[in-house]
């Protein structure tokens, strides 16, 4: 948690650093590494090390751009804000990758597996499995019951997703319930 004093100095910080101080913008930046490393990782569990290389990437962008951005009139606050912009982003990258997992595609014959790996061919079947559950998933959902889901999933609470979503809390709960329920009822074994 941050020091007294540490909250004091955000706000001339911030505005030093919007004004284009490089300094105040990179000491910003180290501020502020633990909660992006944390979105990263969030959002990151089950991807290799080259994407979530991506993410890191995504995510220290999208801080920087969530900098430029702020508004300390709004009356909240500068990490609330940057965390929804960084979250934002991750979900909307790792959205377009599933809509469209072949873009980064690497041909299956380049394809190096770990040697360490006891049995690649059931790595491969479980991802396969994960992107067709997926797939399966965003064709049943409509666009915001997915956006709602995929933030929930990646651990958002009913109200930060309200807020990120410009809904009230009742609405989420809502969507999260009935999106609940036609996951259910499609994957239910009949």
């Amino acid at each position: 948690m941050k020091s007294e004093s540490n909250l004091r100095e955000d706000p001339v910080l911030i505005q030093t650093a919007k004004s284009g101080d490089e300094t105040a913008r990179t000491s910003l930046l180290v501020r502020y590494r633990p909660l992006i490393d944390s979105l990263v990782y969030h959002y990151s569990v089950n991807l290799p090390d080259e994407e979530r290389d991506d993410l890191a990437q995504e995510a220290a962008i999208t801080f920087l751009h969530a900098l430029d951005q702020f508004d300390t009139e709004k009356g909240i606050s500068f990490g609330y804000f940057a965390k929804v912009c960084i979250s934002n982003r991750l979900n909307d990258y790792l959205r377009k990758r599933m809509i469209s997992p072949t873009e980064n595609a690497v041909p299956f014959e380049e394809v190096v597996l770990p040697e360490n790996d006891e049995d690649p061919t059931k790595r491969l079947r479980d991802q396969e499995a994960y992107l067709a559950l997926c797939n399966r998933i965003r064709a049943i959902l409509s666009d915001f019951e997915y956006r709602v889901w995929m933030l929930y999933i990646a651990g958002q609470t009913a109200s930060e997703i309200a807020k990120a979503v410009g809904k009230d809390h009742k609405s989420i709960e809502n969507t999260l319930a009935r999106t609940r329920r036609k996951i259910r009822n499609d994957l239910s074994p009949r």
